[in-house]
């Protein structure tokens, strides 16, 4: 019997010069169409993650791939094989998921660079300056936040690790550091098997309102029931944030706060007026305000955010305890905070705090063009102000008057409307499966006449 020799190559295989064809073609495909990703990937080095526009697909991007003439002798693959070495060679480069939080400077700095592509080399390196230096500074910024938590988690390994909470305030000698968001509303009843009418309806509403302390690698998540909102403006926030220095800080002199750059909520006098009020009642010594730049504000507390949404999609939430229950077993980091229940009985006060600052204080100016406000006991009613991390700094005096020591007049939440109850009793209260929620808990107990909502 004659042997067949089996230990050929066949005609079809690759060879080095086809697999590089093809990762050239796709490295240059995204550097004439992607974008740099802003903030860190887990596992890639940050320079080098790039994003294609939602409206490619990898079949399209084969496509042209396909149509392409090759140089003589490279052989073409088909679809399966460029798709598994796209991914086996070139993971850091994906398709960009729609909604991806994409900052607009770098988009508007690519594609600047991506028209110039024929233009003059001074304007291409003109447009490619830009963006490495929009870039650096982000990474610096980026760099001030990954060093401050290093420093609190080092202070906290060393001297607040059994420290019972919660403390009192200015009493430890030394500094911590938060991050605070609000994420996404949930809405309520949930289930993973999402019934099809309840597409077309609106569920109960529930905000989440996150505080991360680095130092202790703890997520404090504030439930805000529809029933106990007051909004998500600045009182709202000042009011969180401060029942959460009261209940759970570590009682630090120096406090240092990031926060994103949404102006209506964290980057506004009100904050910095509250900040300065700190200071000026002996809560703290001295206050760090910091902000990363739009766009690039990726942090601890959208990781804790993520962490608790993972497990809401996979489970069935009836009500606020179930909710509760979500948060906590999402991870050890998520501790749940109740803001109030279902019935409208408000757990955490509310404030008016722009009321109650604005007489003791004026506006900063220039105040959104800045990223960093420093507040000292040594120096009162003075802000300094940062435009960037490295950046010359300014000192401007924000106080007009005397600050009061009280506390703010108390924002009740406003009822639900009856017609908002009614739909809750006839529409939605079918799909809580429970059945104490059903009958009792949601103050669904004496409905009245049916109403539309929308």
């Amino acid at each position: 019997m004659q042997l067949l020799n089996t230990s050929g190559r066949q005609k079809t295989a690759l060879v080095l010069e086809d697999v590089r064809h093809i990762v050239t073609f796709i490295t240059n495909f995204a550097d004439q169409h992607g974008l740099v990703l802003p903030g860190r990937v887990a596992g890639f080095p940050r320079d080098a993650v790039k994003v294609l526009p939602t409206s490619f697909t990898k079949k399209e991007v084969w496509q042209q791939y396909d149509t392409t003439s090759s140089p003589e002798g490279i052989k073409k693959v088909k679809y399966r094989t460029f798709v598994r070495l796209w991914r086996q060679l070139l993971p850091f480069i994906a398709i960009c998921k729609p909604a991806s939080d994409l900052c607009w400077q770098c988009q508007q700095n690519y594609r600047a660079i991506t028209h110039k592509a024929n233009s003059e080399d001074t304007e291409k390196l003109e447009a490619i300056k830009q963006q490495e230096e929009h870039l650096k500074t982000a990474s610096q910024e980026r760099a001030l936040y990954q060093e401050q938590i290093s420093s609190a988690r080092a202070i906290f390994d060393l001297s607040l690790k059994n420290t019972v909470l919660p403390q009192p305030p200015n009493s430890f000698a030394s500094s911590q550091h938060y991050s605070f968001d609000f994420a996404q509303q949930v809405m309520y009843p949930s289930n993973p098997l999402q019934p099809g009418p309840i597409y077309f309806m609106v569920p109960k509403r529930c905000g989440l309102f996150g505080v991360h302390s680095e130092g202790a690698n703890r997520q404090h998540n504030y439930m805000i029931d529809e029933a106990v909102s007051v909004g998500k403006g600045t009182n709202t926030v000042i009011s969180l944030l401060h029942h959460y220095l009261d209940h759970y800080s570590y009682g630090e002199q120096h406090l240092h706060l990031h926060a994103d750059n949404c102006s209506g909520q964290n980057k506004n006098n009100t904050m910095l007026q509250y900040l300065m009020w700190r200071i000026h009642t002996g809560r703290n010594s001295s206050v760090s305000l910091h902000f990363m730049i739009a766009g690039h504000t990726k942090f601890a507390v959208d990781w804790g955010f993520g962490l608790l949404k993972r497990k809401f999609r996979k489970t069935k939430v009836d009500c606020l305890a179930d909710l509760a229950k979500v948060i906590n077993d999402s991870s050890h980091v998520n501790i749940p905070v109740q803001v109030g229940d279902e019935t409208g009985r408000s757990f955490v006060t509310m404030y008016d705090w722009s009321t109650f600052l604005s007489s003791s204080f004026i506006k900063c100016p220039n105040l959104l063009q800045q990223h960093h406000f420093h507040f000292d006991k040594d120096h009162s009613g003075v802000v300094l102000t940062q435009k960037f991390v490295n950046s010359e700094k300014f000192k401007v005096k924000i106080q007009k008057g005397r600050i009061r020591s009280g506390m703010p007049s108390i924002i009740e939440p406003v009822p639900m409307t009856n017609q908002r109850q009614q739909y809750f009793f006839h529409h939605i209260r079918q799909f809580a499966y429970n059945s104490v929620i059903r009958g009792y808990s949601l103050g669904w107990t004496n409905p009245g006449d049916s109403g539309a909502y929308c």
